[in-house]
């Protein structure tokens, strides 16, 4: 029953006891993906055997990546917005292929809406203004006139 310096500095590594070179014994509980010590330690089972947290994590990166590039096939990405759609659900813009919500977007707001504007309000308004500063011109002509005169402010 020797143990190899190898399974120390990896006993170390996960703050484990070192295994023996002989086979597990019967009742051990060993990570069957990178044979560490399991034994009083929190561990997963599945009809393989058990297996630890870290590679339980590396376990579901994979699957993750595996349903990823499953539910990625057969799809384009609009140009416009990035999202990843069935080529059915694309239409021509301009030439351009791109999704129905950009193209409809874009057939919507064409490009720069100028809104027409009706020039009797603002000339109204600038006619009204202009009385205003007429008024206030005169009376302050008066105030100045009967300041002069010495009719009022002595």
């Amino acid at each position: 029953m020797t143990i190899k310096q190898d399974e120390v500095s990896q006993a170390h590594r996960m703050n484990t006891a070192p295994t023996e070179t002989s086979t597990a014994s019967p009742g051990g509980k060993f990570c069957y993906k990178c044979n560490a010590d399991l034994t009083g330690q929190r561990r997963y089972k599945d009809e393989q055997g058990y297996y630890c947290p870290m590679c339980a994590r590396a376990m579901d990166k994979v699957e993750t990546a595996r349903e990823k590039k499953d539910d990625d096939e057969g799809l384009v990405k609009c140009p416009s917005c990035r999202r990843k759609l069935k080529p059915a659900a694309f239409r021509l813009y301009h030439g351009k292929p791109m999704c129905k919500q950009c193209a409809m977007a874009r057939e919507d707001m064409p490009g720069l809406k100028v809104a027409k504007v009706e020039l009797r309000h603002h000339a109204a308004h600038d006619k009204k203004r202009l009385i205003v500063l007429g008024a206030v011109a005169g009376v302050l002509v008066l105030i100045s006139l009967l300041s002069f005169f010495g009719i009022i402010g002595k």
